[in-house]
């Protein structure tokens, strides 16, 4: 990730994409930062199948998180207010994701992303119960992209 005044930006990442060996000017120019949130395989062993919590709880004693790569944390409550603090500080919107579930290469309804383009629809869903979650969610930052 690249930020911009405190907000993550994709159009200041651009100049660093596919460039595997950035010169010190670029580096200088364009800080970016890694930000790791699951961990798909450990070794040989494929974690797929595993909880999403669990999988963070491996992600974050395998990896020594230092410098510019961080761990991604998460909220297990709180998650509307978090949402509107979201759209506060000028993010894209936040991503839902069940604690419970194993990882899905496809969409989900244990993977949901809140866009704040739209906020009150998004809110709307949640108290209606149109969008149900019935297991705790982790709530995680999703980039801006500006």
């Amino acid at each position: 990730m690249a930020f911009d005044k405190g907000v993550t930006s994709f159009a200041k990442l651009q100049p660093r994409m596919q460039v595997q060996h950035p010169s010190k000017e670029l580096r200088a120019k364009v800080s970016v930062w890694f930000y790791a949130f699951d961990l798909l395989n450990a070794e040989t062993y494929d974690t797929r199948q595993l909880p999403l919590r669990y999988r963070k709880h491996l992600l974050q004693s395998t990896i020594e998180f230092k410098d510019r790569l961080r761990f991604t944390e998460h909220r297990e409550m709180e998650g509307e207010a978090y949402y509107r603090e979201a759209c506060k500080q000028g993010w894209e919107g936040i991503i839902a994701k069940n604690g419970d579930s194993a990882y899905v290469s496809a969409r989900s309804r244990d993977w949901l992303k809140f866009k704040c383009v739209n906020e009150s629809l998004a809110v709307t869903r949640i108290l209606k119960g149109v969008v149900r979650i019935s297991a705790p969610c982790w709530w995680a930052i999703m980039s801006a992209g500006n």
